[in-house]
């Protein structure tokens, strides 16, 4: 994103927070949530939509509940703490207010989104690793493999991937 484009953006959203009454504080962190997303936004739609040039209306058209979802994912999956997570997406979602508010959208799409939650994230890590699991086990078998190897092969991965959960 152009510095020109992006420091005028930025000055109009600071204004919009400023007469919303946000505290100090909250503005440095919307700001600096602002900058985080509409650097990741901005390459997402160079690399996704070939865009290469944009409005401020033009780029707020393609934001909805989806890429903003992918953006939360690449945070998570980046190991950005889930605080971290969801402050980020607490300032898309600021952001988006704003983005309504200058007519760029009809809805705020980051509303839609919801937060990670450390347990949340557990039960979905440990259900793909039991699915995962479940699916090495079924191809095993399809292999006509003894019960003994594929209960030793399916041991092995299970302890592989428990290994990779505490590494990453």
């Amino acid at each position: 994103m152009r510095k020109i484009f992006m420091d005028k953006l930025l000055t109009e959203y600071k204004i919009f927070l400023q007469e919303s009454k946000v505290s100090d504080l909250s503005i440095k962190n919307y700001l600096v949530d602002a900058r985080n997303f509409l650097g990741w936004f901005s390459l997402y739609l160079k690399t996704n939509k070939n865009l290469y040039s944009t409005s401020d209306s033009l780029m707020f058209s393609y934001l909805d509940s989806e890429i903003i979802t992918k953006y939360r994912n690449f945070l998570s999956e980046n190991g950005t703490p889930d605080k971290t997570v969801n402050r980020r997406l607490s300032g898309v979602r600021k952001l988006a207010s704003f983005a309504l508010s200058q007519g760029w959208i009809l809805s705020n799409p980051a509303k839609m989104v919801q937060n990670l939650g450390s347990q949340n994230k557990k039960i979905l890590i440990d259900r793909w690793k039991q699915e995962l699991i479940q699916s090495y086990s079924h191809h095993l078998q399809k292999q006509n493999l003894n019960k003994t190897t594929i209960k030793n092969y399916v041991s092995d991965a299970a302890g592989f991937l428990s290994f990779l959960n505490q590494v990453i």
